[in-house]
Formats: structure tokens, C-alpha cells, sequence
């Protein structure tokens, strides 16, 4: 999958192994990624909506804090869009209640059976 924006810029594919923290002083190249996996997103690139879930789950990976209801909304729109990999994270932030007032089995549950 080619992702070009209609001026005919055209952005690397993505990976997983993309995906490595800003250094410290370093902000830049991790906003510039976090940009173009929004705009890979936008383009309709489904990866890139786990890997910004990723982004804001650990907050160090494209210079930006960490906020587990980021990464929730991304995993969201990944899990909806069929990625199983969102719905996985789901799983787990549920499951051992990471950012939430406590574990939600139930929906856990739920979310690993989409997967």
C-alpha cells in the first residue's frame, strides 16, 4: 500500500520495528512520526492506528506523554476497523485495569474474542 497525499508526497511503509523512542532532545523526529502515522491514518493505513495507540500506551515513543485514553481511543478505531492488535490492547488495558478505575474482566473478555 502506496500512501501519498494528493500533492505526491509519499511516505516510507510502516512497521512495528518503526517504532523507536525519541531521544532525549530529540522531540522532533518524534513529532514527525506521530505526524505522518495521523496522516497514514487518515490516508486509511489501519496499521497506523495501532502504532499510534503505541505512540501514547508507552508516551516515550513519538515524543509525546503518556495518556492511556489516547491510546484507548486508537486501539478503538484500530479494533473497529478489524485489527486484531487493537483489540488486544483493549484486552489488556481492561484486564489489569492500566489507566481505568480498576479491572474490567467482562469487557476484557470481550475484546480478546474480537481479536
Amino acid at each position: 500500500l502506496e500512501l501519498c497525499t494528493s500533492e505526491g508526497t509519499c511516505l516510507p511503509p510502516l512497521s512495528s520495528a518503526s517504532l523507536q523512542p525519541a531521544t532525549r532532545g530529540d522531540v522532533s523526529s518524534g513529532w514527525i512520526l506521530l505526524r505522518e502515522l495521523a496522516m497514514a491514518a487518515h490516508l486509511g493505513h489501519r496499521d497506523s492506528l495501532v502504532e499510534l495507540g503505541h505512540c501514547y500506551f508507552e508516551g516515550t515513543v513519538c515524543g509525546v506523554a503518556r495518556s492511556i485514553p489516547q491510546a484507548e481511543w486508537w486501539y478503538s478505531k484500530a479494533s473497529s476497523q478489524g485489527q486484531a492488535v487493537g483489540s488486544v490492547y483493549l484486552g489488556f488495558i481492561h484486564q489489569f485495569g492500566v489507566g481505568q478505575e480498576g479491572v474490567n474482566i467482562e469487557r476484557a473478555e470481550r475484546y480478546y474474542e474480537l481479536a
